[in-house]
């Protein structure tokens, strides 16, 4: 069994290096996956325009597999227009990205239209990791 320990501090010839997943898989265990209460508005979605099929993501901050995203400014975030025969359910999100553009970035994840829609499915692998912060039901135009 091997045992191991991590971040120590002391003279620059003496610390070791460490890299990010190393970081990253110590803090996921201390937090949780979510959205951080009682910072800023809580990531909280609400609608800007419905006409022109539109949400706020408001500020806050929240937690993805230890990685930390902020949003300091209300995301004006677009939808794509309405089926003509059937409702979809959207979601709002935050995508983690590890391997391609290394960030976390608030999304819309589309659904598909159908007579009785479900919300999309979330993305949860290591490469790519998704967190739903809120789901929308867009009617039919018809």
């Amino acid at each position: 069994m091997a045992e191991y320990s991590r971040f120590f501090g002391g003279p620059v010839e003496a610390i070791p290096e460490y890299v990010q997943p190393q970081f990253a898989e110590v803090l996921a265990k201390l937090f949780s996956n979510g959205v951080f209460k009682n910072v800023g508005n809580e990531l909280e979605v609400t609608e800007h325009d419905p006409v022109a099929l539109a949400v706020d993501v408001n500020t806050g901050e929240g937690w993805i597999e230890g990685f930390w995203y902020q949003n300091t400014a209300s995301l004006v975030k677009s939808l794509a227009a309405a089926d003509p025969v059937n409702p979809r359910i959207d979601r709002i999100i935050l995508r983690l990205d590890t391997v391609t553009n290394f960030k976390i970035s608030c999304e819309v994840l589309e659904g598909t239209p159908a007579a009785e829609p479900t919300p999309p499915e979330l993305t949860q692998t290591a490469a790519i990791y998704e967190i739903s912060l809120a789901q929308i039901y867009i009617a039919a135009e018809a």
